[in-house]
């Protein structure tokens, strides 16, 4: 899971570093992304149940699913950035 996030933000980091315009740095999280977030939030369901609530692991999943509306907007408007760094 940690990989495919990894992934999530090296997408933008690739649009930043090809100075892709909004439009563009959207279509390419379509592209790219759509899998990646959905195995990431169907494994955070699964250890949400499989992991005790008050555990760093049950407490991480939890904490992605409550702020997965927050990550799916970034996907929604391409002139958001996941990351302001320069990774």
């Amino acid at each position: 899971m940690v990989t495919r996030m990894d992934a999530l933000f090296l997408i933008d980091r690739d649009a930043r570093r090809r100075e892709l315009s909004p439009e563009d740095r959207q279509a390419q999280r379509r592209q790219c992304a759509e899998d990646w977030l959905r195995e990431i939030r169907e494994a955070c369901l699964a250890l949400a149940q499989q992991a005790l609530p008050k555990s760093a692991l049950g407490q991480a999943a939890a904490y992605t699913l409550n702020m997965w509306a927050k990550l799916l907007r970034c996907f929604d408007h391409g002139e958001v950035e996941l990351s302001v760094s320069l990774l």
